[in-house]
């Protein structure tokens, strides 16, 4: 009869018993990554970043803030940056007091690990974007027409 599954018992190829597992030891991370859920301030980045060497612009933000880059999951699958970046479900949960999401849409797994960040700043041209229910402050403009006015702005106050 279709759709019914038959119940099996199977015996394993080896005792059970004769299984061993050792720990071989700790493997670094990368030289020069960093653990995001340490850093207490956050500049993530999505798909409204549009392409990889945009990240340059990110990265010299987050420098400027004293922070670092992070990114959620289709930043991270398109290889622009290495899993340990990444923040939610199947990545890390952050908690830090600054977090900029930039072109980030807001999936509900993003949303789970970085919901407990103290500020949240969102930008996304999508007036609508989910990420926009979790924002403490937000703005519908392009990503990275902000990002060089933001960095521009802060060396500027900086003294740079």
């Amino acid at each position: 009869m279709p759709g019914v599954p038959e119940l099996m018992k199977i015996q394993p190829p080896t005792a059970l018993d004769d299984l061993r597992v050792s720990f071989k030891g700790y493997i670094e991370p990368p030289y020069g990554d960093v653990d995001i859920t340490k850093v207490p301030i956050l500049v993530s980045v999505g798909r409204g970043l549009q392409q990889r060497e945009n990240l340059v612009l990110a990265e010299e933000l987050a420098a400027v803030l004293g922070g670092t880059v992070s990114a959620s999951r289709p930043v991270v699958d398109q290889g622009w940056l290495p899993s340990s970046r990444l923040v939610g479900k199947s990545g890390k949960t952050v908690k830090p007091k600054l977090y900029l999401a930039l072109g980030i849409s807001g999936a509900p797994e993003h949303i789970e690990g970085m919901r407990e960040a103290e500020l949240v700043v969102a930008v996304n041209t999508d007036e609508m974007a989910p990420i926009y229910d979790i924002a403490h402050f937000g703005t519908a403009v392009d990503a990275l027409t902000l990002l060089l006015v933001l960095i521009e702005k802060i060396k500027a106050t900086k003294g740079d």
